[in-house]
């Protein structure tokens, strides 16, 4: 075989050097490719081991402490895949912050592993298993959120890549037992959806308490949180023995509370004082607004105007004596075919004006009430059939001298306590009683024989002597 030619051994040369440059480059591609796994393994181990690590734990504690203005502990995390949980999260909150006190336990994450790229921790999913909050101002003289200390910083390299900025998800609370103030709900469950820089809030089940009113069963609510606004609408509660209350309204730190409640059916059972409770029946319609402003120091005020549904009067002490001195057994138990007043409520009054109770034809109460504490006090006026004075006619001549809509009319003066309300119609019916009966007694005089003159004396004196002892024992005398 005859030696290669200068051209061909010059080819061949530079084939064996393309071959080599080709196996050195995919050599250097393979050496870079393991390379590049490897620091994809190593960050993804560091950065398990960093979500793990009190290092990453306290500088969630500082961050939270910082944005909530108050002291948080935050119990070890615990990371499965894409999941993180931790058993509680506690808050203290400082002076100025919004809250006073903030429980969580069972806290249970999704992350969005996805959100590492784009430098973000997202939330998909966090879940509380039970949450306590009380939402009262913290003390003027609570102390200053803690001033951390930062934690040690990752490697200079890993924080370019960490994430910057959080982003929440749906957010669940099992039982939530929420308080502020004299405002107590319990066993709520809670869940709260972001839109755009609000949250909508759906809460259901559990139970709501408030001073000196029956407990409400939460069927359900919406709810709107904004920037320093709280918006409430088609919520919904069951009243106990009956009846519901939906409740609609507005909370700013700005504007303050705006809330419009509806009452259908509800029992008067639950909210009347006790003395009331045997005497005064039926349910109760209408509705209510509460309103108080955002001044600080100001009082929250109720008005409105409420009917009463299926009402009747019983076993009133005016109504015992009525029936007494009129010799009529139809007052003990009155139907109400009408019953409204126009209610307003503060802290220290309240105000029971256009009170109109139609007894169907028999009996009529219209006038004013207060109530300040546990004192009473009202003017009202009082109807009556003109059919049950037939045997009080001086109490129609005296007393009952007004007459229309179909009632003769007297006024009644209220006082006393709740506890132990008093009157002044039962004195009047007693001396136009007294009256009546010495002027009945007067009129015969004349006809009498001169000889049974003193045993008429005695008669009138026997009269009202009796009628002077049943006003002793009359309430308040």
């Amino acid at each position: 075989m005859s030696p290669p030619s200068p051209q061909e051994s010059k080819t061949r040369s530079r084939k064996h050097a393309a071959n080599r440059a080709t196996t050195l480059l995919l050599g250097v591609a393979a050496f870079l490719a393991l390379l590049l796994v490897g620091a994809v393994f190593t960050a993804q181990a560091w950065l398990e081991a960093y979500l793990k690590s009190d290092d990453f734990r306290h500088r969630v504690e500082s961050a939270m402490s910082r944005v909530l203005n108050s002291e948080v502990r935050l119990s070890k995390l615990r990371r499965e895949g894409s999941s993180l949980s931790s058993e509680s999260l506690d808050a203290e909150g400082s002076a100025g912050a919004r809250f006073k006190q903030l429980e969580l336990h069972g806290l249970h994450a999704e992350v969005d592993l996805g959100g590492l790229w784009k430098r973000v921790w997202r939330l998909d999913h966090l879940k509380i298993q039970n949450l306590r909050a009380n939402f009262d101002t913290p003390e003027a003289s609570a102390a200053p959120a803690a001033n951390l200390s930062p934690p040690t910083s990752p490697p200079a390299w890993l924080s370019a890549i960490l994430p910057k900025r959080g982003e929440f998800g749906t957010l669940q609370a099992d039982l939530c037992d929420l308080q502020k103030g004299s405002l107590d709900a319990r066993q709520i469950r809670l869940t709260a959806t972001p839109s755009g820089v609000d949250w909508e809030i759906t809460a259901e089940s559990g139970e709501l308490r408030l001073p000196n009113a029956p407990t409400l069963s939460l069927v359900s609510a919406k709810l709107v949180l904004r920037n320093h606004a709280l918006a409430l609408r088609n919520s919904r509660f069951l009243v106990p023995g009956g009846g519901e209350l939906t409740a609609s309204g507005d909370w700013s730190e700005s504007d303050g509370t705006d809330l419009r409640a509806q009452l259908k059916n509800v029992p008067l059972d639950g909210i009347l004082h006790p003395w009331w409770r045997t005497r005064l029946k039926g349910n109760l319609q209408g509705e209510l607004r509460f309103q108080k402003t955002a001044a600080e120091g100001s009082s929250q005020e109720c008005s409105g105007t409420l009917e009463l549904q299926s009402g009747r009067l019983e076993a009133l002490p005016i109504l015992a004596h009525l029936e007494t001195f009129l010799g009529s057994s139809r007052l003990r138990s009155i139907p109400l075919k009408k019953a409204s007043a126009k209610i307003h409520l503060t802290q220290d009054r309240k105000t029971f004006q256009n009170i109109d109770f139609d007894g169907d034809g028999l009996i009529r109460i219209q006038g004013t009430v207060v109530i300040e504490g546990e004192s009473l006090h009202g003017q009202l006026q009082l109807g009556l059939s003109p059919s049950l004075m037939q045997w009080l006619p001086a109490a129609r001549s005296f007393l009952f001298k007004e007459q229309r809509d179909g009632y003769v009319w007297t006024p009644i003066e209220l006082s006393g306590s709740l506890a132990n309300p008093t009157e002044n119609l039962s004195e009047k019916l007693l001396d136009a009683s007294k009256d009546s009966v010495l002027n009945a007694i007067q009129s015969v005089t004349p006809v009498v024989p001169p000889a049974t003159a003193p045993a008429v004396d005695t008669l009138k004196n026997s009269a009202k002597g009796a009628l002077d002892a049943l006003k002793s024992v009359l309430p308040g005398k």
